[in-house]
């Protein structure tokens, strides 16, 4: 069993197949052209960002309006690394605010929107796209929390959650952070978020 030798071994597999699939979505290698069912179906044009959700997630109802609303300040603001829509600290004591988003130097993943540009680095810098150097050691969220990948880039965050993590205790992590993660409060109200100033 290479379980035996090597712990490390699923956290392994599933960064090298986020970044496998990361990489067939923004190549644009993931879209089989041709026929299908007697038809010819047209190539579509290749995504500018694309959304990461994990099997052990539950979202909100206002989810989708978050990444929908966020999108285009990820997409022209340099100093952002991505979009997620999960808060580390949010606990029922520490959260108030529905509507608040903040910045933070804390990538928390578990639900989050990436760009191309973040991707394949921008053109004047392309040694910054993250695909050049994909968590080769596993743990990719740890990874792309360090600050040689995140060059000074922040995360948005809300205030309070729109994930929460379910906590399946057959995935890599074999549920050992449930504890803490079913304490994170989901919000259950639906913000309008592409009514909010942002």
């Amino acid at each position: 069993n290479s379980f035996d030798t090597d712990w490390n071994l699923p956290y392994k597999q599933l960064a090298s197949h986020y970044g496998w699939a990361l990489e067939q979505t923004f190549s644009g290698a993931a879209y089989n052209n041709g026929q299908k069912h007697n038809r010819e179906i047209p190539t579509p044009p290749l995504p500018q960002r694309v959304i990461i959700l994990e099997e052990d997630i539950e979202i909100a109802n206002d989810f989708f309006s978050l990444m929908n609303s966020t999108a285009d300040l990820l997409d022209s603001d340099q100093t952002l690394l991505a979009v997620s829509a999960f808060n580390d600290n949010g606990k029922e004591q520490f959260v108030a605010d529905t509507k608040r988003l903040v910045r933070s130097d804390f990538f928390p993943g578990l639900g989050w929107m990436m760009s191309r540009n973040v991707w394949d680095g921008p053109a004047s810098h392309p040694d910054t796209g993250l695909k050049n150097s994909w968590a080769p050691n596993g743990f990719w969220d740890d990874w792309l929390r360090e600050n040689a990948r995140r060059w000074g880039r922040q995360i948005i965050r809300p205030e309070v959650s729109r994930t929460f993590h379910i906590g399946n205790i057959h995935g890599a992590s074999e549920g050992e952070n449930n504890g803490i993660l079913n304490k994170i409060e989901l919000e259950e109200n639906n913000v309008r978020w592409e009514d909010q100033d942002l």
